[in-house]
């Protein structure tokens, strides 16, 4: 029975074409992959790469501008929230209004009101104030955050430095203060919106005051 399937196994066996006789075939006669990378395709794949660097270092600026310009927004909100609330903290204490707390209003509900409103003021001031107080933390030595820059032990030492990274390095150390940033941003923000908050309670309590006083 084996004798009969290796006998049929032999007669189905293909011929060897007579160009092929004698000869021994390897890998490489049929690999489809050249063995050098031609200089049409190298200079492709180098302009691919080049594009994509540019596009990530365009991405890094753009993502870089957009939270600096968010932090400016955030400065800007502050400083009109403290002057706001400094302007009316001035007004009260022109009216007399800061002396007579509570003793001199006649009654207690009037004396909390302007309780109220003058603390709250005073706090959205503070809060202000601490909005506009830089906070970058992170690495001492970088190539953008000025106070990093500052620790390379001279400027010829920074533009040696800085000259060893290409644009991909460039792009990277844009990414990182980009974080460093958005770190920032969101503390800024946290106390732009309490100061929103606590100064409105303030103005509103102020306003009661003056209408019921």
């Amino acid at each position: 029975m084996n004798q009969d399937s290796q006998q049929q196994d032999n007669d189905t066996e293909l011929p060897v074409p007579p160009e092929l006789e004698g000869k021994t075939l390897t890998v490489e006669e049929f690999s489809p992959i050249p063995k050098e990378v031609p200089e049409g395709i190298e200079k492709s794949r180098n302009n691919r790469l080049s594009r994509n660097n540019s596009e990530s270092a365009n991405y890094a600026k753009h993502v870089h501008s957009y939270i600096r310009e968010y932090i400016s927004t955030a400065d800007r909100k502050a400083s009109f929230i403290f002057t706001l609330s400094a302007a009316l903290l001035v007004f009260l204490y022109q009216k007399g209004f800061i002396y007579s707390w509570f003793w001199s209003q006649g009654t207690l509900v009037l004396g909390g009101l302007l309780a109220i409103a003058i603390t709250f003021l005073f706090i959205s001031c503070v809060l202000s104030v601490i909005v506009v107080f830089p906070r970058l933390k992170g690495s001492k030595r970088g190539y953008i955050y000025w106070a990093a820059i500052s620790e390379f032990p001279s400027s010829d030492n920074y533009s040696i430095e800085i000259q060893k990274l290409d644009n991909e390095g460039l792009a990277n150390e844009i990414h990182k203060h980009s974080y460093e940033l958005s770190k920032v941003c969101k503390e800024k923000y946290k106390y732009v919106s309490m100061a929103i908050g606590i100064g409105s309670i303030g103005a509103i309590t102020m306003i009661l005051f003056l209408i019921f006083k």
